[in-house]
């Protein structure tokens, strides 16, 4: 059956709760939903297996209308993670039952000190108050508020007593969610590999040794993962893109995905999964593209081991001097197994570095915990992003421009079957290194363009999707430690990588307009003067380095390293004959004529020769001699 939701005049309830009102009515195909002084409007249709279909004109009605549809399917999940969320498990359920999360499930107790650690931090309330897009955009804030009110609409249009599902229907403990139970769901999703999996530690921080309740749970064992792969042209009969998901979470409680179709006519089309209580899809696809994850190896929080003052138990060292920590007091209300409920205040400490945990404290030192992912809440908007993305480029920008994905590796593919979602021509490049003479001095065309592609050879490489990998072997013959001398040699050009390295650094040259030709003298320099040379990787024995990569202007920063003291010597029976020359001059004085002297003469490919016999010396027509005595 399709579904239509369309608005009518609010109750005083639904206005209590913050959500316009949509009801679902019968009907022989969708009607727009019309939104009216900025309500919210959204379409639901349903096809197979109840697969969702939200469309709205708007983010805060597509907002609406997966709330609202997510709530019909799942209330109960949610209406209990948001009591995780806000630390009232123990109110409700008692301080010693498991608490509902599914990836480490800990005591009520210890699971609401943690999450009321969080609240009381008040690092959502200055993330929120940041502007994109370090903190959330326009376009996310109205998806969420939009998701809010469209779960609360579902809820007051059903009430708790009628909901579907026996595992909530009339039980107290079921109500209207917020924005913040959806910000926090967001932000407790970015420390899912940091901060989540230390909350009985954090919890118990304020406890002395011996008091801390022992765990109730064995350790985790198993590094979480997924599966995945992204396939280019060259591995698709079709020659176009492939992609393979299989993330690995849970099968239970708020981790579940839930399949929904998210579509904004001109802006949004997107399709896949969604993470219980999260408003956008983080694993899905669009006419044009599709993405999907993988568990990172990335280290996403670091353990401090403090130093405490001497004699003294909450108060560290910091260069030597003492630091006191911080004091948290945070109160649960608790039922006891009478109905009874009372307050309970734990106290817990923090350290400049984040929260000090249990585990490890003794007289000498503590540990603190720093989670990378303590105040990120940018991958939701980068996940947004992703979802309009219409090829792979887009999709390297979107998280270019967030850098916020807290555990994953991102593996995509797109409609014309790119690694990188991008085509060069390298035919004028190709040209460019057959005319190059070989060399790296000033005036040697292509040597740039060789050596940006020749590091691209030999660097990291990079997947389809951007995940990095260790470079592989692109020679023809490969080393053979019975040939040293000859061996590795010739290069492989039907190897992709060889095809990739060329296409990254054409496209790096064409985007910034500069020429393929770009010789050394106009793209390296040290001050003022023109330096010849290039990498020991490339093989050169007139060696330079600069401190970074080549400008999008065409230049390096200045050159800081490389042939210092250059000498050839011919010994003969008259004596030896030397040619010399100090790159960098004999002088570090700016104001000395004999500070860039030799260096520009080493720009120009020419040497000193030496004065070794006194004769030599004495045939110096300038020469100066100073007496000390």
């Amino acid at each position: 059956m399709i579904m239509t939701l369309v608005r009518r005049p609010a109750a005083a309830l639904v206005a209590a709760l913050a959500g316009a009102l949509l009801v679902a009515v019968p009907g022989s195909g969708p009607a727009p939903a019309r939104a009216a002084e900025g309500r919210y409007a959204a379409d639901v249709r349903r096809t197979e297996y109840g697969i969702p279909h939200i469309s709205a004109k708007d983010h805060g009605g597509l907002g609406y209308g997966h709330g609202y549809a997510f709530a019909q399917d799942n209330l109960c999940v949610m209406a209990s993670w948001a009591l995780t969320l806000r630390g009232e498990r123990s109110r409700h359920f008692g301080a010693e039952a498991m608490s509902d999360d599914a990836v480490d499930p800990i005591s009520n107790l210890a699971s609401d000190v943690y999450h009321k650690s969080v609240q009381a931090s008040g690092v959502l309330r200055r993330v929120l108050a940041r502007p994109a897009p370090h903190g959330p955009s326009a376009a996310l804030r109205a998806l969420v508020d939009g998701y809010v009110a469209g779960f609360n609409r579902y809820l007051s249009d059903t009430g708790v007593a009628r909901l579907p599902d026996p595992a909530c229907r009339g039980k107290a403990w079921v109500g209207p969610i917020t924005a913040t139970d959806v910000w926090m769901n967001l932000l407790d999703l970015g420390r899912l590999g940091g901060s989540s999996r230390f909350k009985e530690a954090v919890a118990a921080s304020g406890q002395a040794e011996g008091e801390r309740p022992s765990r109730q749970r064995p350790p985790r064992v198993t590094a979480p993962g997924s599966n995945a792969y992204a396939l280019g042209r060259e591995a698709t009969r079709g020659g176009h893109g492939m992609l393979l998901a299989d993330p690995h979470f849970p099968w239970n409680g708020s981790r579940r995905f839930y399949q929904v179709y998210l579509t904004i006519p001109g802006v949004l089309d997107v399709a896949g999964g969604s993470l219980y209580g999260t408003p956008m899809v983080q694993i899905g696809h669009n006419a044009s593209m599709a993405w999907t994850h993988t568990v990172s190896h990335a280290q996403r929080f670091t353990l401090y081991q403090l130093e405490l003052a001497p004699g003294q138990r909450t108060a560290y060292l910091v260069d030597g001097r003492p630091e006191p920590m911080g004091r948290q007091e945070v109160t649960v209300t608790v039922r006891d197994a009478q109905g009874a409920v009372k307050p309970v205040t734990t106290t817990l400490f923090t350290s400049r570095y984040g929260p000090v945990l249990a585990d490890g404290w003794t007289k000498e030192t503590a540990i603190a915990l720093a989670d990378a992912n303590a105040v990120n809440l940018r991958f939701a908007d980068e996940w947004l992003a992703m979802s309009a993305a219409r090829d792979v480029t887009a999709l390297r920008r979107a998280q270019e421009t967030y850098q916020g994905m807290p555990f994953v590796y991102t593996l995509a593919a797109d409609v014309r079957g790119e690694s990188d979602g991008e085509k060069a021509d390298v035919r004028r490049a190709c040209d460019t290194l057959a005319a190059w003479d070989g060399r790296a001095r000033l005036d040697s065309r292509g040597a740039i363009l060789w050596r940006e592609f020749f590091m691209g050879l030999n660097g990291p490489q990079r997947r389809p999707g951007g995940s990095i990998v260790p470079p592989t072997s692109w020679w023809k013959v490969p080393f053979d430690a019975e040939h040293p001398l000859t061996t590795p040699r010739g290069l492989d050009i039907a190897h992709p990588v060889v095809q990739t390295a060329l296409a990254d650094a054409v496209r790096f040259f064409t985007a910034n307009d500069v020429a393929l030709r770009l010789t050394p003298g106009q793209a390296q320099r040290y001050g003022a003067v023109p330096v010849p040379g290039c990498t020991e990787g490339e093989g050169c024995f007139d060696r330079i380095r600069t401190s970074g990569p080549l400008g999008e202007d065409g230049r390096y920063p200045d050159v800081n390293t490389g042939s210092s003291f250059m000498m050839a010597v011919e010994l003969t029976p008259a004596g030896p004959r030397t040619r010399t020359v100090l790159t960098y001059s004999l002088s570090a004085n700016s104001a000395s004529p004999h500070h860039a002297d030799q260096t520009e003469l080493f720009s120009r490919g020419e040497w000193v020769t030496e004065r070794f016999t006194e004769a030599e010396i004495q045939a110096y027509p300038h020469l100066v001699t100073t007496s000390l005595r």
